[in-house]
């Protein structure tokens, strides 16, 4: 609704009114409309910019009302009306005089949930939100009045810059008052609540940061609260902190008159920290005021009270004021109380009380049954002073002792070698040497949980579970000093090191656990959605180590996070210079090195990761270790990603840089590197001499969908040694948009010397839609050495061009010796290009394969082995005893351009062609067994050979892969000492009179092992 009411009266005293809307002696009901940039009044005499309603029923609901101007009641005027306003938005509105969001004469009216917020009111009398007036009675439950301003001239003095009400009857429970001006320039008084020859009752809210006057030099008088000439009021249960007025009552200002004293109670009200005239509470003349159950802190003096007038105040918290009382007044103090507070944390504005607040139990019975939250009263043996009631849910047990109601009392309290129980969940944190925490701990001793408070002799975290819960102010551990504490049996959360720093670089670091120097054991906690940093770098989302050898066991580090919006390092783990860590049965799941989810609140559910971010790099996912030599034992590794949407990622579940780590039977599964480019699904390594024995890498992700190396493993300038591991169903790039590349869906290698023995590399994939190389293993460079693996059922591309199903070298000087590499497949698509089904040898020289079985692998072409080079380079390399038998599509070997290869005691099986040489290019064979191929010899390059054998090798039994041969084979004897004295089962060689020919040397009595037995299926 817009419109302009100007020329159109309908306002009692003459003028015009309701620009928007008009409601004259009827009943309306109006839902859900939006009022707005209507005028009343051409003028600006008018009254009711957006709404005017006189003498009958109004209903407004979920509606808003903004942007309207007029001279009173700038949004809505309410005259002899009975009133329902719910969950409405009064915003922006004017008023030339009083009542800039709305105007109450002579109502009735009931205003709940709704948001008065941004309105402006002008000089005469004021109520920049909110003006109730003669006769009204108002009740305002759980609405926000925010950031109302009455505009004055330096000249006049106007009030009321949330509410103003004069004689009236008003009622406010549950509201928030914040961020209101009573006058812009002149005089100012009540920045949020001016009340005059009124009923007041208040009780449960929140009046913080208002301001009298903006004014240096003007007369200001009660920031948060002024009453003037009222003889009846009740004020329960309010927060009156950080309110602004420079001459009287920084707080709450009272006055009287003769004719018209004030008088009333002020029950369980937390007044602390306004500032100004440094004033909590400043009583004016003809005024009697008791006061029961108060806090009263952080000002320069707490109460004023003026000659004439008089102040009872029973059961007070004085704290941290330069005086407690002032002024010349009668003052008359019972039950005084001194001490700290504690409040949760004053920069926030939460002033609730914590476990070992000196108000705890201090207070008297004021006949006061709830708090500010609605909590009861009381909550242990006795009322707590103030607003707030602390409900008692912390209980820290000293050895068989005293029991205190905050974890770090009783650290602080303790002796090496005690035992802290801890029972219940404890939500708060302190400030030591400027980084903030939980619990701060530098001493030898033991912090247990899973205690309750009628059983501190035996420990359930299952049942009984005990959470610290940093609630997203500071970290939940600080662990630092030359000591061994024990930590088990906790759950740590809500951790947030942001501004903390403490890592590499300063870098926040830790945000549920920093632990620095100390050789602590912390075992069966749960560490759940913490972060380093919500807003930039940060290392260790959940546990931050430091030069410590520290021993993680049995616990569980989930939905962690390490940075956000630039780059993260460990979202579970981050481990930096600590060569004697030891994680041994720990779980690091669904974490993130940067992303979304995690820390800054309480207690976050354990829901995994979301959201998307758009800067910066993830590195380690679940695990960052950065110069630590530690050792890892059957550890679950699983679910973890390092980089979100718009984030490059490395090693989703674990990233190693200059760390000689030894990885033992860990799990590390379903991992993801990035939803962008990613290396590295499972583990990144570089420039990391680490050894990985017996883990199973299984189901993780370098990319989805875009450009990805390494979809298990990615070794960069790594001479790693990996033994025995199982390194099945990763992929390099996989789904999403499908646009990128993948490399090494099992492993990728670039420039690393690394060691691979015994391991089972099957079943991975490396590229999507485009290209994909290196299904199983993809070597770029270096001189890595593989020996006994088994590399069977990967691909190297599922829909686009593929090249090395099992293997892809490019540029690299490997050595391959009793590998297995069968049924893999270059490209799955039978319209794709495929190339090297087995193994594919790009521009690299010089390689040595010995005493391999490539079998059963498909590829368009070079089914079993494919080699080739551009003009710039050349691929050259000897295979000695090896078998290359039934691979698919056409030939067993190609041999492409610029490639120059040797063969010795090979078998060439089961091949359309089994050797394709182009021209150009030169392959030499020596001693090969030549069987079953419709030709042995293709293309038109130059072939040469010689001691050339044709004959059944008699293979043991092919549909099992097994290659062994037979004792009538003719490959028996047939070979030339090529100088290799082992075979692919590491027998020796010659067994008879002579060597056997391809991978197998025939053994006296042997027991042959097919490849089902070395767990290939």
């Amino acid at each position: 609704l817009s419109g302009s009411a100007a020329g159109l009266g309908g306002w009692y005293s003459g003028g015009d009114a309701g620009g928007g809307l008009y409601v004259y002696s009827a009943t309306a009901v109006i839902s859900n409309r939006d009022i707005h940039d209507n005028y009343a009044g051409a003028t600006g005499l008018g009254a009711g910019g957006g709404i005017y309603a006189a003498g009958g029923d109004l209903t407004l609901r979920g509606s808003t009302v903004r942007d309207n101007h007029v001279g009173v009641g700038g949004g809505m005027y309410l005259h002899k009306t009975t009133a329902s306003l719910e969950g409405n938005t009064v915003q922006n509105n004017d008023s030339a005089y009083e009542g800039g969001g709305l105007w109450i004469q002579e109502s009735t009216a009931m205003l709940e949930d709704n948001r008065i917020a941004g309105n402006t009111g002008g000089q005469n009398i004021g109520g920049g939100g909110i003006g109730i007036y003669h006769n009204s009675v108002v009740t305002l439950s759980d609405n926000d009045v925010v950031n109302n301003v009455v505009v004055c001239s330096p000249s006049e003095e106007c009030s009321g810059g949330g509410v103003w009400m004069e004689g009236a009857t008003l009622a406010m429970m549950d509201n928030l008052l914040q961020g209101n001006v009573a006058s812009t320039r002149g005089a100012g008084r009540g920045g949020g609540i001016f009340v005059a020859a009124g009923q007041l009752l208040m009780e449960g809210n929140l009046v913080i940061s208002n301001t009298a006057s903006l004014s240096a030099t003007a007369f200001a008088a009660g920031g948060g609260l002024y009453i003037n000439a009222s003889a009846s009021f009740t004020l329960t249960n309010n927060l009156f902190a950080d309110n602004h007025a420079n001459t009287q009552g920084s707080g709450l200002g009272f006055q009287g008159s003769k004719w018209n004293p004030t008088s009333g109670h002020l029950i369980h009200n937390t007044v602390a920290d306004n500032g100004g005239s440094g004033q909590g509470i400043s009583i004016g003349p003809y005024t009697t005021l008791a006061l029961t159950n108060t806090i009263l802190s952080g000002h320069t003096t707490g109460i004023t009270v003026t000659a004439g007038s008089t102040a009872t105040l029973e059961a007070t918290l004085w704290w941290n004021n330069g005086t407690n009382v002032g002024g010349g007044g009668t003052v008359y103090t019972t039950t005084d109380v001194y001490g700290d507070p504690l409040f949760v944390d004053p920069a926030t504005w939460d002033y609730h009380i914590t476990g070992d607040s000196a108000a705890l139990d201090a207070g008297v019975d004021a006949g006061v049954s709830t708090d500010l939250d609605g909590e009861a009263r009381p909550a242990d043996t006795g009322f707590d002073i103030g607003a707030d009631e602390h409900e008692i849910t912390c209980w820290a047990r000293l050895n068989d002792g005293s029991i205190y109601h905050t974890v770090q009392t009783a650290v602080d309290l303790s002796s090496p070698g005690d035992v802290v129980k801890v029972a219940g969940y404890c939500p708060l944190v302190n400030n030591r040497g400027g980084t903030v925490q939980a619990v701060y701990l530098s001493k030898t001793l033991t912090l247990r949980g899973g205690y309750t408070t009628t059983d501190w002799v035996n420990p359930d975290p299952v049942d009984n579970p005990t959470t610290l819960d940093a609630q997203g102010k500071g970290r939940v551990l600080f662990i630092t000093g030359t000591v061994a504490p024990l930590i088990e049996f906790l759950e740590l959360t809500g951790g947030d090191a942001t501004g903390l720093g403490g890592g590499t670089e300063d870098t926040d670091a830790g945000g549920g656990v920093y632990l620095h120097s100390a050789a602590a054991t912390i075992g069966h906690c749960l560490v759940y959605s913490n972060a380093a940093s919500t807003v930039g770098p940060g290392q260790g989302g959940g546990v931050y180590i430091a030069q410590a050898a520290a021993t993680l066991f049995n616990n569980v580090i989930v939905t962690n996070t390490a940075g956000l919006g630039e780059d993260g390092y460990g979202g579970g783990l981050y481990l930096y210079d600590s060569d004697d860590a030891t994680l041994t049965s720990n779980t690091i799941r669904g974490n993130a090195a940067l992303g979304t989810g995690g820390g800054g609140g309480p207690a976050a559910s354990i829901r995994g990761i979301a959201g998307p971010v758009a800067l910066g790099g993830g590195y380690g996912g679940g695990i960052y270790l950065d110069g630590s030599d530690a050792t890892l034992v059957d550890n679950d590794v699983e679910g973890n990603i390092a980089g979100l949407i718009g984030v490059n990622g490395s090693g989703g579940g674990l990233y190693l840089l200059n760390s000689a780590a030894v990885l033992t039977s860990n799990w590390i599964m379903t991992n993801t590197a990035s939803l962008e480019d990613g290396e590295g699904g499972g583990l990144a390594l570089r420039f990391s001499a680490a050894t990985l024995v017996s883990n199973t890498v299984q189901g993780n992700l370098a990319s989805d969908g875009w450009n990805g190396w390494g979809g298990g493993l990615r070794l960069d300038d790594s001479p790693a040694t990996l033994i025995s591991n199982t390194i099945v169903s990763n992929s390099a790039t996989l789904g999403g948009s499908g646009l990128g590349n993948g490399y090494g869906g099992g492993l990728h290698l670039h420039r690393s010397d690394a060691t691979l023995i015994g391991n089972r590399i099957a079943a991975n994939n490396a590229g999507d839609r485009i290209w994909g190389e290196g299904g199983g293993v993809f070597l770029e460079g270096g001189a890595p050495y593989l020996r006994s693996n088994t590399i069977a059922g990967n691909r190297a591309c599922r829909w686009g061009d593929g090249r090395g199903g099992g293997l892809a070298l490019t540029g690299s000087e490997a050595t391959l010796e009793a590998n297995a590499v069968v049924s893999n497949t270059a490209a799955l698509s039978p319209t794709a290009r495929g190339e090297g089904g087995g193994i594919a040898l790009w521009c690299s020289q010089p390689f040595t394969l010995t005493n391999n079985l490539f079998a059963d692998n498909q590829a368009a072409q070079g089914s079993g082995l494919w080699s080739c080079c551009g003009e710039w380079g050349l691929t050259s390399g000897h295979l000695v005893h090896n078998t290359i038998a039934n691979n698919h599509n056409g030939e067993g070997v190609f041999v492409g351009p610029f490639t120059t290869l040797a063969f010795t005691n090979t078998i060439l099986a089961g091949h359309t062609t089994a050797i394709t040489v182009t021209t150009g290019s030169t392959a030499t064979l020596q001693a090969t067994l030549w069987w079953n191929n419709e030709a042995n010899v293709g293309g038109g390059g130059t072939v040469y050979t010689m001691t050339d054998v044709y004959g059944d090798p008699l293979f043991a039994d092919p549909a099992t892969w097994d290659y062994h041969i037979a004792g009538d084979s003719a490959a028996l004897d047939a070979g030339v000492d090529a100088g290799v004295i082992t075979d692919f089962d590491g027998e020796p060689r010659p067994s008879g009179s002579a060597y056997d020919i391809g991978a197998d040397e025939l053994q006296w009595r042997r027991v042959y092992l097919p490849l089902v037995v070395r767990n290939y299926r």
